[in-house]
């Protein structure tokens, strides 16, 4: 399935991503980057819940712009680009 795509061509930024349950991301990244391997609990950008991903391996971009990523539910270390 192909995604849409991003509004930018590339990302101009990158950043670690510190899981909240309660706030929302300040920076939307473009895209998610696994550093360590595990699972990811997420709310998309225009989404009212999270979804659950499933335990994904260390270097796995995942092409997802969401809002806010929680600690309960997410194992994995992550990196966002913007």
């Amino acid at each position: 399935m192909p995604f849409p795509a991003p509004e930018r061509e590339s990302s101009v930024d990158q950043f670690v991503i510190t899981p909240s349950d309660s706030t929302d991301l300040t920076n939307i990244p473009l895209a998610l980057v696994v550093l360590t391997t595990g699972t990811i609990r997420a709310k998309g950008v225009n989404s009212s819940t999270y979804v659950d991903y499933p335990a994904f391996p260390a270097g796995t971009i995942l092409p997802i712009s969401v809002i806010r990523v929680y600690s309960t539910g997410t194992t994995a270390t992550l990196a966002g680009w913007a």
